[in-house]
Order: structure tokens, then sequence, then C-alpha cells
């Protein structure tokens, strides 16, 4: 594989792509959080002589709502604060993969060597449909312990199945408007055929972290909330197999541009 990554360019933009600091947005809801603690805790001064001559039951039930709005009003302000602070932590890896010089979908871009998730739990739905005779789309990421649904859009009747060790299945035959699912729990390659139809074939890709994507027809590419540090772009194409590039993410909120072209020669 030629890797034609423009790193030279794409290197330079470091630090230029960045998205907005924790610093700054701190400073638009610092003013809002004292406004509020002030507001709901600190009452007026004329509020507080008309409490003092005239403290009754509804007097104290309507110092405790305010106790409770103020509460309610300083957390909602102070979480966005930690959530901004996590994701300051992280960068972006996005670009375009091309298949001899055009723009490819039949791919999955990932970062290697994350940490794995517990999958569990996953309730997570894809679908990858059957209509014209073929699997659409030929290619699909998914993570691991999501249900793939496999509707069938043709006037004909299909059987998806697959042999591969990630995910044996047989659904059998079904008819034209049915669907029938399959859950994938473990991470690997899983080759999806059709027993009727032999030119029928796609590919579902499992991953066990969610730090994965699927190019769009154009062959774009994003992958959020990377860590920071060295990493491995792993690029996985059905002909190819995996082809792996490193890159760096050096800066908090840095978005690194990585393109990659695959091509016949190896």
């Amino acid at each position: 594989m030629r890797k034609h990554i423009n790193l030279t360019a794409n290197h330079g933009q470091v630090g230029k792509q960045q998205g907005v600091n924790v610093g700054s947005r701190l400073n638009i809801n610092l003013p809002c959080f004292v406004f509020g603690v002030a507001r709901f805790f600190v009452p007026s001064r004329r509020q507080h002589m008309a409490d003092l001559s005239h403290r009754t039951f509804g007097t104290e039930k309507k110092q405790a709502c305010r106790l409770f709005l103020g509460l309610t009003l300083c957390v909602s302000m102070f979480f966005p604060l930690l959530a901004v602070a996590g994701e300051s932590e992280k960068a972006i890896v996005k670009g375009v993969i091309k298949l001899r010089g055009r723009p490819t979908s039949d791919v999955v871009v990932s970062v290697a060597g994350m940490s794995k998730v517990d999958t569990r739990f996953q309730i997570a739905r894809a679908v990858m449909d059957q209509r014209d005779l073929k699997f659409t789309p030929r290619v699909l990421a998914v993570l691991a312990g999501t249900t793939v649904d496999f509707p069938n859009n043709d006037r004909t009747f299909h059987n998806a199945f697959s042999p591969s060790e990630t995910k044996r299945f047989d659904l059998g035959l079904y008819a034209s408007g049915k669907s029938r699912s399959v859950r994938f729990e473990n991470p690997g390659v899983v080759r999806v055929l059709c027993n009727v139809h032999p030119n029928m074939e796609a590919f579902i890709v499992v991953k066990d972290h969610p730090y994965f994507a699927v190019p769009d027809g154009r062959g774009n590419y994003r992958i959020n909330n990377v860590p920071l540090g060295k990493h491995q772009l792993e690029v996985w194409h059905p002909e190819y197999g995996t082809k792996t590039v490193s890159f760096n993410l050096a800066h908090a909120g840095e978005v690194l541009v990585v393109d990659l072209e695959l091509r016949t020669g190896r």
C-alpha cells in the first residue's frame, strides 16, 4: 500500500484548528454561576426586613423554594464545566480515504490499541439492508454487543448467513418485507453471504471500543474524543486487509487531519 498521507500539510495545522478551550468557557459560565449563588442564597435588604417583621409559615416555605431553585441553578451551571474539562483532554482525527484515487466508503478507520469497554449491556442496533440483490452497506462497523437487523427489501427470498469464526449464524429463508436480526458480541470481522444469491457479500467489523468510523460516500471519516498521545490509525479494507499509520495528538481540542490513499501496489 502506498500511504498517501498529507502529513506535512496536516501536521502543520496542529494547534490551528483548536476548539474553544476550558478557560474561555469558564469565563462565560463563572459570572452566571456567581450570580445564581448571590441571587438565590443572599436575599435583598428589603426582602430580609420583610421576613423579620412577617415571619410566617408561608415565608419559610418561600425560603425553602428559593433554596431549592438556587441549588438547582448552581448544579446545572457547574456540571457543564466538568464536562468541558473532561472533553479538553480529547482531540479529533479526521480525513479522507481514497482507493486508487477515488473516495471509498468500503473501509473501517479505527484507532488501534484502545482500552476495551464493557459491552455486556450494549443495546445499540444497526441495519444491513438487502435490496437490489445487494447487502447495503457493504462494510458496516459496530461496537461489540450491537444487534444488526437484516431486512429483506427485495422481491425474492433471502438467507443471510456467515461462516466466520467471530460470529457464525444462519437466518434461514425469509420473504420480502420480513426482517431477522443477529447480536454480535465479540470483536473481529464477520463475512456475510446469502445462500440464495452467491454474488451477495458484505462485511461487519465488530470493535470493542468506540474509536472507529466508516467513511461516507465522499470518503470522509471522523473519530471524536480520541485521548491525547501517540497512536496507530488502522484502515481495514476487505481486499487490502489492515494498513496502519502513526499519529500523535499533543494538544487538547486538536483537530488532526490524516488523509490516506490505498493502491494496488503493496
